[in-house]
């Protein structure tokens, strides 16, 4: 896969290209290494006539390539018994999330970024995010970046309160 569109929120590019520039090239060869096999699901209607990617061969590659470059889990717990707010990925206070998911998934991990940014456990975050035109070829409704970016332009610097850099990827 490749990175089609970067926007930065807050700095967050600029935060990692000056404080975290290898893991930030770590992020990118994660991304470029990532290479989703076609899903041949003909019977789901969403999908007949076309050979859309596969979720999960995506998101196994994505944690195998990040766990190979030094990345771990990371989490907090939370007033509720046993709940904790979990990241995907972490290194050196670099928090990553690869959202596949609906778009209000995306919305959440940027609420679960300025928790960890606010706790002063994060100094940035990266999510990773399908392009428009690939989240029209994976085999379910998933986030589409450009849609994300808008919301948080609109939002301008009232949420989130967190340097956030937002990758668009596409194959």
């Amino acid at each position: 896969m490749r990175t089609v569109h970067e926007y930065s929120h807050l700095g967050g590019a600029e935060i990692l290209q000056v404080r975290h520039p290898e893991i930030m090239a770590d992020i990118l060869a994660a991304i470029a290494t990532v290479t989703p096999a076609p899903s041949r699901k003909a019977d789901d209607e969403t999908v007949r006539g076309r050979f859309p990617y596969s979720l999960d061969d995506v998101k196994d590659q994505f944690l195998t390539e990040f766990r190979n470059r030094g990345f771990e889990q990371a989490s907090d717990p939370l007033a509720i018994a046993r709940e904790r707010k979990q990241i995907a990925y972490l290194k050196q206070n670099v928090y990553v999330e690869v959202q596949l998911g609906a778009h209000s998934c995306m919305l959440y991990d940027l609420a679960k970024f300025q928790h960890f940014y606010h706790s002063g456990k994060a100094d940035v975050a990266v999510e990773i995010t399908p392009a428009n035109g690939r989240s029209q070829r994976l085999s379910h409704g998933v986030s589409q970046g450009a849609p994300s970016v808008h919301d948080i332009e609109q939002m301008t610097r009232h949420f989130p309160i967190a340097p956030i850099s937002v990758l668009l990827i596409d194959v």
